[in-house]
């Protein structure tokens, strides 16, 4: 899978992307894959009757990218998941406002 990345400076006053300075197709799963090597704390967003949540979960993932984690039956996020599998997370590493924000 590629993309195009356009990256250039951050305008601290509108907090967009402005000057690109490359056009170069992005090999996104290599970015992932770098991205996450480190980290294991994942925001899962689960909804139910029109009622969204979002928790944090410790997660882990195969050489396929598919990610896992572990939890209660009885927990809120389960207990959504169970009645609607359509949920979105994000994972992002702690950072500083001087610092630019990268998630995935």
């Amino acid at each position: 899978m590629t993309v195009r990345c356009y990256r250039g400076e951050l305008d601290a006053q509108t907090f967009w992307y402005t000057k690109p300075m490359t056009n170069e197709p992005l090999d996104v799963e290599k970015v992932i894959r770098e991205y996450i090597a480190d980290l294991y704390h994942l925001s899962l967003a689960t909804s139910s009757n029109d009622s969204p949540w979002v928790c944090e979960v410790h997660f882990a993932y195969d050489d396929d990218l598919n990610l896992f984690f572990r939890s209660l039956a009885s927990r809120r996020h389960s207990q959504e998941i169970k009645d609607n599998s359509h949920v979105a997370g994000n994972i992002v590493r702690q950072h500083s406002l001087a610092d630019t924000a990268v998630g995935v």
